[in-house]
């Protein structure tokens, strides 16, 4: 699946990471809740996370919106 394709299948799509490495790359909205919840639960001060949304134009936007 390419990149272009995830980005068209959701508005939103995440990284996470620990500490500063990434762990999971370009987790869809839908995936992401669920296991942001379960990872939270047991390493809740060394992770983080990036939303990037994609708008009608195809523009990305980067947020930094960890917890």
């Amino acid at each position: 699946m390419t990149k272009k394709s995830i980005l068209s299948k959701s508005s939103k799509i995440y990284h996470l990471y620990w500490e500063d490495r990434c762990i999971m790359r370009g987790v869809d909205e839908e995936d992401f809740h669920p296991i942001w919840e379960k990872l939270m639960w047991t390493y809740n001060t060394e992770l983080n996370y990036v939303e990037i949304t994609l708008d009608e134009d195809d523009n990305l936007a980067i947020t930094d919106t960890s917890y």
